[in-house]
């Protein structure tokens, strides 16, 4: 103990940051482990193309706040007030991820996005982790003009200058000795939106770049939509299958008890009214149970030693 008291926090804290570190990528490891058909795969390519052709930017910047500008003259003649920090992506990948297929990373202010085959993994800090599905994700590229106060990025499009004082007629006000002159941008400009909240909004320099970048997402969504269609029929499916391996059993009940009615279906296989209703309309279209008895408890047509048809 009094040893402990002698150790310097400079090196306590670099030992108990490779512990952490350690356990991060052994015991607390996730592993995101992927094996695609030919549909996911092209899907799956769609986005990283995307988001790697975005890569490409000279220059990428997270929108963090955007206000209305209510003087003008005194902001450049700017109609809005931003404020934004660079950003980039990567394929290098948190340590404690496991995979075994390119995956891209998006690092923003205070969190990164992971972008998976099958969902968007967000991480906020070292506490907390929560995924996205593409369901509902609205993806948008469009163009913006920009006042630049920083350097321009090399592959920037200037499309006119300004002032940092201007005058309505767009001159600039000579009342400021300090006045300078700004290039306006054209950036390329794609927002992630989704039902539950996301609203993630970037401006890339490169707007050259807006078209591929159009093209990928909108037929990586196409794709993604499609499986959705796709899920959806197959789950129907299944649905239908598994009704009617259920009316089999009923069907067999009834006949080896020789009595059925709503109640008795209800209790024996966990059915609401309407679904047990239903099938006592199936099994008396099918000659199975009498259907000109109004009693309660239905006779039934077919002996338990004659095999039903």
């Amino acid at each position: 103990m009094t040893l402990l008291i002698y150790i310097p926090i400079f090196v306590i804290f670099p030992i108990i940051g490779i512990v952490l570190k350690t356990l991060l990528s052994t015991r607390w490891k996730i592993n995101l482990f992927y094996d695609f058909d030919d549909f996911s795969k092209e899907k799956y390519e769609y986005l990283n193309n995307a988001l790697f052709e975005l890569s490409k930017s000279n220059k990428i910047w997270q929108i963090n706040t955007s206000t209305l500008v209510l003087n003008k003259k005194y902001n450049a003649g700017a109609g809005e007030n931003v404020t934004r920090c660079s950003t980039t992506l990567s394929e290098k990948v948190p340590f404690f991820i496991g995979h075994n297929i390119k995956m891209c990373l998006l690092n923003l202010r205070g969190e990164k996005m992971l972008f998976t085959p099958d969902r968007i993994i967000y991480f906020k800090g070292w506490t907390q982790v929560y995924g996205r599905n593409y369901k509902g994700m609205h993806i948008n590229i469009t163009s913006t003009n920009f006042i630049e106060t920083e350097m321009v990025p090399k592959d920037a499009t200037i499309i006119d200058h300004t002032w940092k004082y201007v005058n309505k007629d767009g001159s600039p006000d000579k009342r400021f000795n300090d006045n300078r002159r700004y290039p306006i941008c054209k950036y390329g400009q794609l927002m992630f939106k989704t039902d539950d909240g996301i609203n993630i909004h970037i401006n890339f320099s490169n707007l050259s770049l807006s078209e591929k970048l159009n093209h990928f997402f909108i037929e990586f969504m196409k794709l993604e939509n499609n499986q959705i269609k796709r899920n959806y029929v197959e789950n129907e499916k299944n649905s239908q299958d598994g009704n009617e391996v259920l009316y089999d059993e009923i069907k067999k009940f009834v006949i080896d008890n020789q009595k059925v009615s709503v109640s008795i279906l209800q209790r024996r296989f966990r059915l609401r009214y309407e679904d047990a209703a239903k099938l006592i309309d199936r099994l008396e279209k099918e000659k199975i149970i009498d259907s000109f008895n109004d009693n309660a408890q239905k006779d039934v047509l077919i002996s338990n030693n004659t095999e039903a048809k």
